[in-house]
């Protein structure tokens, strides 16, 4: 069982990933879905629905039927309603559950209520800032992240604790050739625009401050576009709006997974940009990160500490502010070609072709030999 805090959907991130992986291997996959918020009787507590993807691999939908709030004012009280529901979701599934792989930095599903199970792995890829984000790693056997600083708030545990990095989807193995274009330079940018620490000012000022390079974008731009989250707030609907005000700009949406290989690979290069100052940050490591790289194109970022070690991989700034990405990225883009050259390309692409998803379970599995 793979224990998400975003729906299955168009948009996948890990855990989306590592549950498709794992049933391609032969295993029997129930992706659990954050439970509907609703009193609804006419919704079943429990559904149990194909995948439509592999006949092996399982959604399960579920709902709550009291105040959600709970959670917050009264936890232990949450917990207890929680319950009967976990114990319907087991009936449902009536077969034993061998692992239980969880993401869920929400602590929606604790797993202490999944104590049958043979292994329970905790996996947070986003950082922590409320109790609950540590207390969910509580009754885990193994502790795994995507970055160095999470896992060092979870030092309080007494269990095995690894770093894991993201992972490369299948799709952008093979990468398309690039297509035939004009002069223009083309810079991507993949990712949830309606996440709050999109660090906007600043993107911006990248933006209009390069007129003559066209910037694409890929992923939730309104409400209920996404299936992973984000805010709905006036400053992200205000910043979808001067995005679309501008001329060099191009939104795309959220568009299946298995399109991205080839729209990535018309660019010339890509940006992230995130406010590493903003409150509840989520970073600090991404999954696009690795899906830029199988284009061997140049990368300009906000701080990614987790690959301080790896220069040449990407063109950050320090870990103070971003100040200084304006700046960075017009130094990039007007020596392109050599940061574009055939051996920076290649040492790219061989990070990223390095950490397939089924090289990372393979390194996961190597880590549970030694419990």
């Amino acid at each position: 069982m793979v224990i998400s805090p975003q729906q299955w959907g168009v948009m996948r991130v890990s855990k989306h990933h590592y549950a498709l992986k794992l049933a391609e291997r032969g295993n029997v996959v129930y992706f659990l879905d954050p439970p509907l918020i609703s009193g609804d009787s006419d919704v079943p507590a429990v559904q149990i629905l194909p995948s439509g993807v592999m006949y092996n691999l399982f959604i399960v939908k579920c709902r709550i039927s009291f105040p959600y709030m709970i959670k917050f004012h009264f936890p232990l009280l949450f917990y207890r309603m929680m319950r009967p529901l976990i114990k319907a979701i087991k009936k449902s599934i009536n077969r034993p559950v061998d692992i239980v792989w969880s993401f869920d930095i929400g602590n929606v599903f604790a797993l202490r209520g999944f104590r049958e199970a043979s292994l329970r792995i905790f996996h947070p890829v986003d950082m922590p800032h409320l109790k609950q984000g540590i207390d969910a790693a509580r009754s885990a056997d193994l502790i795994l992240s995507t970055s160095n600083s999470i896992l060092d708030r979870y030092k309080g545990y007494a269990v095995p604790r690894h770093f894991i990095n993201h992972g490369l989807a299948d799709d952008f193995l093979d990468m398309p050739l690039p297509s035939t274009k004009n002069n223009e330079v083309h810079i991507g940018y993949s990712g949830n625009l309606l996440r709050h620490d999109i660090d906007r000012k600043v993107l911006l000022k990248i933006i209009r401050s390069n007129p003559e390079i066209v910037f694409e974008f890929w992923g939730s731009c309104a409400p209920g576009e996404s299936n992973v989250g984000g805010g709905t707030d006036v400053e992200a609907i205000t910043f979808i709006q001067a995005l679309r005000a501008l001329p060099n700009v191009k939104l795309h949406g959220a568009i299946p997974y298995q399109q991205l290989p080839s729209a990535f690979s018309r660019m010339d290069g890509f940006l992230i940009c995130y406010d590493v100052k903003a409150p509840n940050f989520i970073g600090p490591n991404y999954h696009k990160i690795m899906e830029f790289l199988s284009t061997g194109k140049v990368i300009v970022s906000s701080f990614v500490g987790d690959y301080l070690d790896y220069p040449g991989l990407i063109e950050m700034t320090g870990a103070d502010d971003n100040r200084g990405l304006p700046k960075l990225f017009s130094d990039v883009i007007s020596r392109l070609s050599e940061y574009n050259s055939e051996v920076k390309c290649k040492k790219r692409q061989d990070f990223a072709f390095d950490h397939t998803y089924e090289k990372q379970i393979d390194r996961i599995e190597g880590l549970l030999s030694s419990l």
